[in-house]
């Protein structure tokens, strides 16, 4: 690759030139475990009223559009790929289970269900999504990981509420991947994707400290989708749009509330360092900033059998961003309050929940035993995260590392158990998910969706997805609702 072209035409080129056959074995194998868990996530949400309506919303907003028209996940309905991408992307992120990109975002909904749409809607192999995928990601997170939303001085960090917008790079890169752009129509489309991009709204109308937030998230991916989407189409229809996005003296990331994007960043490791496995996945559909919090509760839990009955207070350590969004204690009223809740997810692992899809419904709202519990625990800084983010922010601009421990005061006796990383994340053998584990959790999400035997039979064909002729054919059909 020419090192002293632009940014934006090395993006282009590797997205462009790079072919199934050029992928990393590794790399191959890791896609193919998003796009299962991603899947996975939006049946596990297909039966909450919020995934009812947005499926109905997207047959109300037709098709087939392009192609054949694509496959609302668990449901019969089919419609265009740019309504189908917006529902799907909604559903995979509703549960708060999916992906974790290095610390601060969830961006699989986006190549993947585009990539699932496209594919489906154009009868194409999995080869041609699995490759679609890992290269719209590897753009777009790179764009997403790139951008500076902290800013770290002597002595403090400061975090912006950036916006998650870039995630219609993932979207366009997908499409175009699969509508075999020129660099033109790459050029055009990612223009356009920036342009469209929408503000940050997350916190203005559903900020996570503030409880009731009724069917809304921290980010509208819905509307990523349906922009990235058309930001696409339009591109391959020959819209000329704005050129170098990534190098344009405008400075395209001032419109994403970032700070300034960080070009070596953004190139470093290019075609060697592939972002799709650099990405966590998550055991239980809560905040991941919640996460280490609850697999040491589950550790102390089971290595003492200590019952709830026999807790008498928790004490969590944290970094403080887990300290403020998710350690107040308040009556949940939706599935996103029990989301960003430590309190009320110990509660829930308390008393035997595996924090999947169903303690989300409305009993596990209610559940008095939960809220009970939550009383019991406080939430605190832990004395080295700030320091130990701070440090890696200035290294890399980024955090994976956050200390974290958890005390439990039980039967006369304090017990206790901290950890740097946590189960899900990539960076080594002792906490990544096993392929054994991932597919264990896409059952209990799909289970909600689908009867047993398409449960099995999809996840067969989700983990040999590069051995599938014809997404349509092979693949979807096993995702929709029986008629």
């Amino acid at each position: 690759m020419v090192t002293d072209a632009t940014a934006t035409s090395q993006l282009i080129g590797l997205i462009r030139d790079v072919k199934f056959e050029n992928l990393p074995a590794q790399v191959v194998h890791d896609t193919k475990r998003l796009i299962a868990d991603t899947i996975g996530c939006a049946l596990g949400a297909r039966n909450h009223e919020a995934g009812r309506i947005v499926a109905a919303v997207a047959a109300e907003m037709g098709g087939p559009g392009i192609g054949d028209g694509a496959t609302v996940m668990g449901t019969t309905v089919k419609a265009s790929p740019a309504a189908t991408t917006a529902a799907n992307m909604y559903l995979g992120n509703y549960l708060d289970a999916d992906d974790t990109y290095l610390s601060f975002s969830h961006p699989g909904v986006a190549p993947v269900f585009s990539g699932l749409a496209f594919a489906e809607s154009l009868g194409l192999s999995g080869r041609a999504l699995i490759t679609a995928v890992a290269l719209g990601f590897e753009v777009g997170c790179r764009v997403g990981g790139a951008l500076e939303f902290i800013r770290v001085t002597p002595g403090d960090i400061e975090v912006v509420p950036g916006c998650l917008g870039w995630y219609g790079f993932c979207v366009a890169g997908t499409v175009g991947k699969l509508l075999n752009f020129t660099p033109r129509q790459y050029n055009n489309a990612f223009g356009l994707a920036g342009w469209m991009a929408p503000i940050e709204t997350g916190q203005f109308f559903a900020p996570i400290q503030r409880p009731g937030k009724h069917m809304l998230k921290y980010s509208p991916v819905s509307s990523m989708g349906i922009n990235g989407v058309l930001a696409a189409q339009l591109a391959h229809k020959g819209f000329d749009a704005e050129k170098d996005i990534f190098d344009a003296a405008e400075e395209f990331w001032r419109a994403f509330g970032a700070l300034g994007l960080d070009r070596d960043r953004l190139l470093t490791g290019l075609g060697d360092i592939w972002q799709v496995s650099r990405t966590s996945f998550k055991p239980y559909s809560a905040c991941r900033y919640g996460h280490p919090a609850i697999a040491l509760f589950n550790t102390l839990v089971s290595r003492h059998g200590l019952r709830p009955e026999d807790i008498d207070h928790v004490v969590v350590r944290t970094f403080d961003r887990g300290v403020d969004w998710l350690g107040p204690i308040y009556a949940p009223q939706t599935p996103s309050d029990l989301q960003f809740s430590i309190p009320m997810a110990l509660g829930a692992a308390a008393y035997g929940s595996d924090l999947g899809p169903s303690w989300q419904d409305e009993d596990s709202i209610r559940d008095p035993r939960y809220l009970t519990f939550a009383s019991k625990v406080s939430i605190e800084a832990h004395p080295d995260s700030r320091q130990a983010i701070a440090e890696q922010m200035l290294a890399t601009g980024r955090f994976t590392r956050i200390p974290n421990e958890v005390q439990i005061s039980a039967r006369g006796q304090e017990f206790r158990e901290s950890c740097d990383y946590v189960w899900g994340d990539p960076w080594s053998e002792d906490t990544r998910m096993t392929d054994d584990q991932l597919k264990a959790k896409y059952r209990r999400y799909a289970q909600f969706a689908l009867p047993a035997t398409r449960v099995e039979r999809s996840l067969d064909a989700l983990f040999n997805l590069d051995e599938l002729g014809n997404i349509a054919e092979d693949l979807t059909p096993l995702l929709a609702e029986s008629d």
